[in-house]
């Protein structure tokens, strides 16, 4: 691993800058077994900006530390630190959220007396304009308080023109640890849509700037879908997708493709969110009508999704009923 070479183990601060999925995680978890191993009775520190990640990272390295006998909490929250804070800081590590942090520092916790190395997931939050100033205050004071300890910040998006900006404030010594590496593909293409068919581009140039660009033609193509409606029985013929429906579009391509995998489809609006969602709810119930296959991921069957979203929202509930379908949506205003 590219980053362990580049010196992660070797006890200096570092900034490592990785593509998502390359392996950021493994780095740190590397990095913290080999201080707690290497300096018995130290203690190490984890911060992930969102409780939901400080979930993820706990439940990732239970398994890992428990094999070795090392011991783990994660502390979330913005309020004091509680009884039952105070007995989780008596493990080895510790995965918290910068609000905690604040808290463990205000109250002058033992717990970072002994403090060998700090891990900031997803460093690059220090620049966002809510909650970066109140995060970088956080992670000043903490290096104040521990000059000594090592301090190794993980992100795949810091800007290239701040990067060493970055090691600068952490005091890492050696150049930035920074990696193109992933484990997987990554390709860009654009959907030309004329209104009627669809084709799909994949932009390229030779050496010579002249355009050899890939395209897949016809990936996605209107059609008429004659139907009969169940309760009027009237005979229905919508054309799917619309000349000028962005979201039928977007939720004609996801049909097309999604036997190949799960399909992500990013909505700038909420309400777009949930005319994409509809829009491929709609073409379920079409190919019910006709007695149509449906791909494989809108097959009803039980999920524990649907469960809790019957619990937090209602059964009757429109993201409920998604759910039920196969199509997830999660926008500002949902649990």
């Amino acid at each position: 691993m590219s980053a362990v070479d580049g010196g992660v183990l070797d006890g200096r601060s570092h900034v490592v800058r990785m593509p998502t999925s390359a392996g950021k995680t493994r780095i740190a978890e590397m990095a913290i077994v080999h201080a707690l191993a290497t300096r018995p009775g130290c203690k190490a520190l984890y911060i992930a900006p969102f409780n939901a990640l400080t979930n993820e990272v706990e439940a990732g390295f239970n398994s890992l530390f428990s094999d070795l006998g090392l011991s783990l909490s994660s502390l979330t929250g913005a309020f004091d630190v509680s009884e039952v804070d105070q007995q989780a800081i008596q493990d080895n590590l510790l995965i918290v959220t910068p609000e905690k942090l604040d808290q463990l520092l205000r109250g002058g916790s033992a717990f970072l007396d002994e403090l060998d190395l700090v891990v900031l997931d997803e460093g690059h939050v220090v620049g966002e304009e809510q909650r970066g100033p109140k995060y970088e205050l956080t992670v000043s004071r903490l290096r104040r308080r521990r000059p000594d300890a090592r301090f190794i910040a993980l992100s795949a998006v810091v800007p290239e023109r701040t990067l060493r900006d970055f090691s600068t404030w952490l005091k890492a010594e050696g150049d930035p640890i920074s990696s193109v590496w992933r484990p997987t593909m990554q390709r860009l293409a654009r959907l030309d849509w004329d209104g009627t068919v669809g084709n799909l581009v994949y932009p390229e140039e030779d050496e010579l700037g002249r355009d050899v660009s890939l395209v897949v033609e016809g990936v996605v193509r209107a059609e008429t879908y004659a139907y009969q409606h169940p309760t009027t029985k009237r005979i229905r013929r919508p054309v799917f997708p619309e000349p000028s429906h962005r979201a039928q579009l977007a939720a004609a391509y996801t049909w097309r493709i999604v036997d190949q995998g799960p399909v992500l489809v990013y909505c700038q609006k909420p309400q777009d969110t949930a005319a994409v969602a509809k829009a491929l709810s709609n073409r379920i119930a079409w190919s019910d009508a006709r007695s149509e296959a449906a791909p494989q991921a809108f097959r009803s069957r039980v999920r524990r999704s649907v469960v809790v979203a019957e619990e937090w929202l209602g059964r009757e509930h429109q993201v409920t009923s998604w759910l039920r379908q196969g199509i997830a949506v999660h926008y500002s205003g949902l649990p």
